[in-house]
């Protein structure tokens, strides 16, 4: 995890700077583009004020609150593929060279307390030092080096030996690129919500709802996230997940195989299997939906929790399922929790490719 006490604002409303210092900081971080398919962002990431280590570290506290330094840390984590399984970028600035020539000294201190990033033993070389790390989960390896008022390191989790080494040097090529020609990031190119659906292993065709649905008098969704599970968890291959205002929507794919073993234990029986639940079927093109309204407390009312399963011959579909034993119901103010709001989600269901 990277440190919480790092950033405390944004990165926004700083002053103009040379292309070696750029005007937003955030424009200089490595981006997906720059890395291998198969990776999307990590939670720990954002730039903004550095603050102190509260005590942890006494004299970089000192040091940090004298210099006042801003910084930029990325993380980046495997959706699918190989080694590494983890890339973190961290970037340091501080008000003077003077200052930063300072941070170069205790770079150890400052990436470990910031960053997590543990170097152990370094290699100069040319204008960088090449380092290892414990890690965090796997040993690693990075560079570092200092570019001005910056203090820069980039390093990877998970690939040893030569490799690791080149594929360190590849990623800090690129975050010199992007430190001297600093571009805001296009949207677009950085949406990482769909790259675990990119995943070759996928075993099951991927049917979704777009990157937003919209349906007649339901409030309008949005992709959150899709994420290939390859069967763990409750076993489902693949789990989409939609949100929008006060509305949210989870599409769970299974191999039907897989999902027949699965509806006969409690937790896949939980909701739809009750004597109360209401059952209707909706007739698609190559495939069936059952929509079902079930109680997750006795039978009084009407229901509060609808779900669908769809079944198509390579794929079921489980719309809304749950997840635990002891899960009420869903929202009443959700309008896909109805009736019509599933009969939506199952005929606006379609393949991804």
């Amino acid at each position: 995890m990277l440190a919480a006490t790092v950033l405390v604002a944004g990165c926004g409303g700083e002053s103009p700077e040379t292309a070696r210092d750029p005007p937003r900081l955030e424009a200089a971080m490595l981006r997906l583009g720059d890395l291998p398919a198969g990776f999307r962002y990590g939670d720990d990431r954002g730039c903004g004020p550095v603050g102190t280590t509260e005590g942890s570290v006494p004299d970089l506290d000192e040091f940090i609150i004298e210099t006042r330094p801003r910084a930029c840390l990325g993380e980046f984590s495997r959706a699918y593929g190989g080694e590494p399984g983890q890339v973190l970028t961290a970037l340091f600035r501080f008000e003077t060279d003077e200052d930063a020539e300072r941070a170069w000294e205790r770079r150890k201190e400052l990436f470990g307390s910031y960053a997590s990033i543990f170097i152990t033993s370094e290699r100069p070389r040319r204008e960088v030092v090449e380092f290892d790390s414990r890690g965090l989960n796997e040993p690693g390896v990075g560079e570092t080096w200092r570019d001005g008022r910056l203090v820069v390191a980039v390093y990877e989790e998970g690939l040893s030996g030569d490799a690791g080494r080149w594929f360190a040097r590849d990623l800090a090529e690129k975050q010199r690129g992007r430190i001297e020609a600093a571009h805001e990031p296009d949207a677009e190119q950085e949406d990482d919500r769909e790259v675990g659906l990119d995943d070759p292993a996928i075993a099951v065709p991927v049917y979704w709802l777009g990157r937003d649905f919209t349906a007649d008098g339901l409030t309008r969704l949005e992709l959150h996230r899709g994420d290939h599970l390859g069967g763990s968890g409750p076993g489902s291959e693949v789990k989409i997940d939609y949100e929008g205002e006060r509305a949210s929507v989870t599409l769970d794919l299974w191999k039907p195989s897989e999902w027949e073993g699965f509806k006969t234990t409690r937790l896949g029986r939980m909701i739809w299997s009750g004597p109360c639940a209401r059952r209707g079927e909706v007739v698609l093109e190559g495939g069936r939906a059952e929509i079902y309204g079930g109680y997750s407390k006795g039978c009084e009312g009407d229901p509060d929790h609808w779900l669908a399963h769809v079944y198509y011959p390579a794929v079921v579909i489980a719309v809304n399922m749950s997840y635990c034993y002891m899960c009420g119901g869903r929202s009443p103010t959700d309008p896909f929790n109805s009736r019509e709001g599933m009969e939506a989600v199952v005929r606006g269901l379609r393949p991804r490719r």
